[in-house]
């Protein structure tokens, strides 16, 4: 690798030679070169005197002065130019401030505030949505409900108006009976007296039907009669105790028919009797269409028609029961002594055929 070139030392002032100088002195030979005598001596060079010094130091070199070069001033238009840029940037750092100190705040606020109204118009718009949807249910449901409130009674109303029709329809016409059961007819009406007490017989313009024991009933019939599909109808009155009713489709000796008892307690049993110690119940209930006062009189009425049975109390629809134990047979009445002695007339005794 190279060696670095030498560094040249900048040339130092000239100097006068600062000590005195005596001229005439001669200068001390050197010395030859090989030192021994007889050695070869090179020629000397005459001396010359040099120029006189003065005794004092000369004055050091004086360094010529330079002359400070004054700077130039701006121009008129880039005077103006650093002013506009200087107010540039202050119009700069005042919009700065106003925008961070005052604007993007109030946008912030706007925003913000522009947020919580939509967010409340949503909320508001939900619940009015909610509440109207909740209202239409409300309303429909409302609606649905007293539509099939109103489809209900309609159809009471039509079931009601059909059994009551039943009831129109089977006792128009001119009746295949008719007793006024003031005295025994071509019916023949059974007269007979009941174990214990009581018993069928004409008496005061009625029919009588009696019984002291209680806890038994008795039948009485029309023993000259059988109809299969039919509307029976009689005049029942208690005059004293529980209570009495009609019986059809019977055979009064073998004690097999159906039975429909009317009761001074406002209720009204259908049953079937199989034999003098069996029978059952049809249907069992109470009917606000029945005169319980003892002496009032009940117009009792029972429809048959292959296997149903519709019956009805002072006109007025109370009940039907459907069975095909019996398809015809006899006609009748029955006292039923429950908890005393009871006697029961009957007058006026219907039937039409179906």
């Amino acid at each position: 690798m190279a060696s670095p070139p030498p560094q040249i030392q900048p040339d130092k002032p000239f100097q006068a030679n600062p000590y005195p100088y005596t001229p005439g002195t001669p200068a001390t030979p050197l010395p030859g070169p090989y030192g021994q005598p007889g050695g070869y001596a090179p020629p000397q060079q005459p001396l010359y005197p040099g120029p006189q010094q003065p005794p004092y130091p000369a004055p050091p070199p004086v360094q010529p002065q330079r002359t400070p070069r004054g700077r130039r001033g701006l121009s008129r238009g880039m005077t103006i130019l650093l002013i506009a840029l200087a107010l540039l940037v202050m119009l700069s750092g005042l919009g700065l401030i106003f925008y961070s100190a005052v604007y993007h705040p109030n946008q912030l606020h706007m925003q913000a505030t522009a947020t919580a109204q939509t967010q409340q118009t949503i909320v508001a718009q939900t619940t009015a949505t909610a509440n109207t949807q909740a209202t239409g249910t409300a309303v429909a449901v409302s609606n649905a409900t007293a539509t099939a409130q109103a489809q209900a009674t309609a159809n009471v109303i039509a079931t009601a108006t059909a059994l009551q029709n039943i009831y129109t329809s089977a006792t128009k016409g001119t009746p295949a009976l008719n007793d006024s059961l003031s005295f025994n007819t071509g019916s023949n009406w059974e007269v007979d007296q009941a174990q214990g007490g009581g018993g069928c017989a004409f008496s005061g313009g009625a029919y009588h039907a009696s019984i002291d024991q209680k806890g038994f009933y008795f039948a009485c019939s029309a023993q000259n009669t059988s109809f299969s599909n039919f509307a029976y109808q009689v005049q029942m009155t208690i005059t004293k105790g529980d209570a009495g009713g009609v019986f059809f489709r019977g055979n009064r000796t073998a004690s097999q028919f159906y039975l429909l008892s009317i009761a001074r307690d406002g209720t009204f049993d259908l049953f079937v009797s199989k034999d003098q110690n069996h029978n059952s119940d049809l249907n069992f209930g109470n009917s606000s269409a029945i005169k319980k006062s003892t002496g009032q009189a009940n117009l009792i009425t029972v429809v048959v028609r292959g296997n149903s049975i519709y019956f009805y109390i002072n006109k007025q629809y109370a009940g039907s029961a459907n069975d095909s134990t019996y398809n015809g047979g006899q006609i009748g009445v029955f006292v039923d002594a429950h908890t005393t002695a009871t006697d029961v007339a009957f007058n006026n005794a219907q039937v039409w055929k179906l």
